[in-house]
């Protein structure tokens, strides 16, 4: 029977079960391996929750939430050591975080099960599996026309925080996009929350010069962030308003932001999109952005989170 222990209790007692996740997830997928000394500083810290597991006395698996109140908590790490009965080690480590709380995200592709055993064990507990991508845009790729000087697109400003909250609101509600990185329950609170989380330089500092926003009679019809960190340029949010889009202003953002970029000197520029999200990823490519990671696959709360599960959809084939 396994035993439950508390974190940060023990904590000292984890390095070879870390050691064995880094390199089981290494072997998985080279490029999204868990940094243990990240887990142990917001465990320390009390910026993460959670706990291990042990049989016979050896740690068997860890698994590590951040309180995301009120709207829940969400699994940041997990890990359960391969044993006679794999299965039965993730479902007490998922079992000891629905304990603890409500969790709205897991991440998926669990090392030492199959796909079909872990569908089974979350969707049982009423979870739904969902995709993203990292998309890159390649140095030597041309895009399709340039900006236009007519086109009313302006540097964004300290000052737009409010009418970009009010984009954010309206231009990803009903999505998933819209509850991946929720912090409050009402709409216009957490958009309000996930702009100034933004501006707040949390993911990157806001390049002024490359984000941009699209208005038209003092109104925001769309926007574009721009975040610069050491691997490059990310664009964060791409929006338009609703009741604007199909007139190509997603486009044009896009294009004056990669000009700007690279008459900077940046040559990776980078985005990232949901699975499903069919009409984005046709916007990406015919911009010329390919997939550098991903699919990465995660599950979400069908009960916190409303909305259908995306689908792999044929255009995803082509990115």
């Amino acid at each position: 029977m396994d035993r439950r222990h508390p974190l940060p209790e023990g904590l000292d007692q984890l390095d070879g079960l870390f050691r064995e996740a880094r390199e089981t997830y290494a072997r998985a997928d080279p490029k999204s391996v868990p940094d243990p000394d990240h887990l142990r500083t917001g465990i320390q810290l009390g910026q993460f929750e959670g706990c291990w597991t042990s049989r016979d006395g050896r740690p068997r698996g860890i698994v590590v939430w951040t309180p995301v109140k009120p709207v829940g908590t969400e699994v940041v790490f997990w890990y359960s050591s391969p044993g006679r009965e794999p299965v039965d080690g993730w479902a007490d480590l998922l079992r000891a975080a629905l304990e603890a709380g409500p969790v709205r995200l897991l991440p998926g592709e669990l090392p030492g099960v199959s796909q079909a055993q872990e569908t089974d064990l979350l969707t049982g507990a009423g979870f739904a599996r969902f995709h993203r991508y990292e998309l890159a845009l390649p140095p030597e790729a041309e895009l399709p026309g340039s900006s236009r000087p007519e086109d009313p697109i302006r540097p964004v400003q300290e000052t737009d925080r409010a009418e970009l909250a009010r984009l954010t609101e309206v231009a990803y509600a009903g999505g998933l996009d819209r509850y991946l990185f929720q912090t409050a329950l009402d709409p216009a609170d957490d958009a309000r929350e996930q702009i100034e989380t933004l501006f707040s330089g949390q993911y990157g500092a806001i390049d002024a010069r490359a984000s941009n926003v699209w208005e038209e009679e003092g109104a925001l019809q769309g926007g574009l962030l721009v975040t610069r960190r050491a691997s490059g340029a990310l664009i964060i949010t791409v929006m338009v308003d609703p009741a604007a889009q199909g007139r190509g202003i997603a486009r044009r953002l896009i294009v004056r932001a990669v000009e700007s970029l690279r008459a900077d000197g940046e040559p990776r520029i980078f985005l990232n999109v949901t699975g499903g999200n069919r009409a984005a990823i046709h916007l990406y490519r015919s911009l010329g952005f390919r997939r550098s990671l991903g699919p990465k696959f995660g599950w979400y709360s069908r009960r916190l989170i409303p909305v259908p599960p995306p689908t792999m959809d044929p255009e995803e084939a082509w990115l």
